[in-house]
């Protein structure tokens, strides 16, 4: 059995950098771009977390 949260975190993150590849970008602008990519049930915070953890080389 796999862990729910620990999969969408993975792909939360591969998200996440694919949008920061095409251009730099804040935190909320990229949480409008994963709605729009249909991550629509995201909470802002989920998203500014994974940021945040990418920026310190967490993941």
């Amino acid at each position: 059995m796999y862990d729910r949260s620990q999969l969408l975190k993975g792909v939360l993150e591969g998200c996440i950098l694919k949008i920061l590849a095409e251009h730099e970008d804040y935190g909320y602008s990229i949480v409008i771009a994963l709605n729009k990519a249909g991550f629509t049930t995201l909470k802002e915070g989920a998203s500014i977390r994974c940021l945040q953890g990418l920026k310190k080389g967490a993941y």
